[in-house]
This record gives C-alpha cells, structure tokens and sequence, in this order.
C-alpha cells in the first residue's frame, strides 16, 4: 500500500512513517523541511502552495493519506478541493489526525461543543474545529476519519506546549 504522511518530519508523524515503512508499505512523507535520514521518500513542500500539493498527489496517486497537519480550515480545504478535482481517485481514505486534551479546550467543555465555533476563545483549538468541520461537510468525508488522541508526550514535540 502507498501511504502518503502529510507531516512526517517529527513527531508522531516521523514515527508512523518509520512503523509503517517497516511493515512493507510504500512511504512517502511530506514536509516542509528536509529530514535527516529516512529510509522512504521525502517530499518538501508547503501544503499551502495548492499548486505544488496538487502536483504531488498527480504524481504519487497514494492509496491512504494519513494528515499528521491540518492545522486550519484553508489546510483542509486544500485536501477537499483535490478531492473535488479528482485528484484523490486512488485514495481509499483519508485520516486526519487530531488531538483535544492539548487544547485548551478539553473534557468537560469538549463534552458541551454545540457547534458555535465562535464560541471558543483559544485560537489554535478554533483553527482545529474549523478545520474538521470542513472536512466534516465534504464529499471526502465519506472516505475519512477523524482520530482525536487524547494526551501526546513525545521527546521531539517543538511546540513547547508541555514544557511549561
């Protein structure tokens, strides 16, 4: 199977590729950065250069993508509109990875979400669900899921959000 990893420089993402290169998949991970050493294919790109991610799914024609980095809704949508192109034939689904207890918006709260998006202060937390409620209202859907983990520790997580 070829999988696609949106994110795979670091972190979980580096991670999976390495697990599911081992089990004999064809891996191919995208980031902005170069990584240091892989033992699958690396792209580089910004997947908000539109035109570059969709030369990229042209060529490659994954079977799974596994989006380790829809931060926003333009991140999204960005995915869906590849798919309305017809560009995601070969994908047989989409995953998009996500987390809520490193939000500030959690548990009980998390619980109560109703749907009013402008109702949550946190920024990064509102980028999120903007993001899964574009997905949520594409025709990708029908092929996706939404993972949410809860608590992710990694050695290698840069965003500093759990040394404080």
């Amino acid at each position: 199977m070829k999988i696609l990893i949106l994110g795979g420089s670091r972190y979980m993402g580096y991670e999976a590729a390495r697990l599911l290169s081992l089990l004999g998949n064809e891996v191919v991970t995208l980031t902005r950065n170069q990584i240091p050493e892989s033992k699958w294919k690396h792209l580089v790109c910004d997947r908000k250069k539109y035109d570059a991610l969709e030369s990229i799914f042209k060529i490659e024609k994954p079977d799974l993508v596994l989006d380790m980095v829809c931060f926003d809704k333009q991140d999204s949508l960005g995915i869906t509109q590849l798919f309305d192109k017809g560009l995601l034939n070969s994908v047989s689904h989409y995953l998009m990875v996500s987390t809520f207890f490193i939000y500030n918006y959690s548990d009980s709260r998390e619980c109560k979400f109703m749907g009013n998006v402008e109702s949550i202060t946190d920024g990064y937390t509102k980028r999120k669900i903007e993001a899964e409620l574009e997905l949520v209202s594409s025709p990708l859907f029908i092929k996706s899921s939404i993972v949410r983990l809860p608590y992710v520790f990694s050695k290698n997580d840069y965003s500093g959000r759990f040394q404080k």
